[in-house]
């Protein structure tokens, strides 16, 4: 379990947990605590609950929501998983704006820098963005791009 500023970070503290008690580290933890601390659940509508979620993501990322959610189109997904991953890595790499370019095999821990926190945090976006569930074995056994493309693919049903 990742630590944030001495706190320990885990799927049923961010799950049932009051928002409060959630670490303020990183912009996903912070909208995560918001929504929290919102008394309505999430909007049944997919569009809303995708703005809401999507909240700080880049304008292609939420173009890409939109696109999917009106469509169910496979490549919009695509580019909608990857906006989500940019958000999610670190602030370094140069090529985060442009994963689309790289190649499915690109690895996401050594190549991306992508760390445990970021994937947790992730899979809970994911999981509220598309109303899944992903069980923990399935975000710990992410290695590449297309291992992410995949999962969510296997996930979230385009028709």
């Amino acid at each position: 379990m990742p630590e944030v500023e001495g706190a320990t970070v885990n799927r049923e503290m961010c799950r049932g947990a009051p928002a409060a008690s959630l670490p303020a580290s990183t912009p996903a933890v912070r909208c995560r605590k918001k929504l929290l601390s919102m008394s309505t659940p999430l909007p049944s509508d997919p569009i809303v609950r995708a703005r809401l979620l999507l909240h700080g993501h880049s304008p292609e990322t939420l173009a890409a929501a939109e696109d999917f959610f009106s469509r169910r189109d496979g490549a919009a997904l695509d580019r909608l998983v990857l906006g989500i991953l940019a958000y999610h890595l670190p602030a370094c790499p140069d090529d985060k704006a442009d994963l689309a370019a790289l190649p499915p095999s690109t690895r996401l821990f050594e190549d991306l820098t992508f760390d445990s926190l970021s994937a947790v945090e992730m899979s809970f976006l994911l999981q509220d963005l598309f109303e899944v569930q992903i069980p923990n074995e399935d975000i710990q056994g992410l290695r590449t791009i297309a291992d992410l493309r995949d999962l969510v693919r296997r996930r979230v049903p385009l028709t």
